[in-house]
């Protein structure tokens, strides 16, 4: 599987990037970018390794309710994190998942003193996108 490209990116990490201060990424997400996202907002601690990643139980977009183990936490954000973090070199021991209320996500996202570096999660369209397409 090649570098995972903002689409795949964008549903992991739209809220945590435009909720945490950090710019939005727009083209293929790669290491330097994050390095520069992450380098300008050095002095906070919750850009310093390990980096917390804070995710919401919504089964079976994210199971980790009641699991003390977070290797054991499952689910197609949990595994989109994972793959993210992979391709972009960094270590098991640079990052760790927090299994929290979305309420309690959300609100750490948007506040200045939040400790979630990022979030895994997934969330519910409230309204459908609509695709303009050819017929022919």
């Amino acid at each position: 599987m090649g570098r995972l490209h903002w689409p795949c990116m964008l549903c992991l990490a739209l809220g945590a990037c435009v909720c945490a201060g950090l710019p939005l990424v727009t083209g293929p997400l790669t290491s330097s970018k994050v390095r520069s996202m992450l380098a300008s907002r050095n002095t906070l601690s919750r850009y310093q390794k390990p980096y917390n990643v804070c995710t919401s139980d919504w089964a079976p977009i994210v199971t980790c309710a009641g699991l003390d183990d977070q290797t054991q936490y499952d689910g197609f954000q949990v595994a989109l994190w994972r793959k993210i973090a992979t391709d972009l070199g960094w270590a098991d021991s640079d990052w760790t998942f927090s299994c929290v209320d979305w309420t309690e996500m959300i609100n750490d996202l948007l506040s200045p003193t939040g400790s979630c570096s990022f979030a895994a999660a997934g969330g519910q369209m409230v309204r459908p996108l609509r695709f303009l397409h050819s017929t022919d």
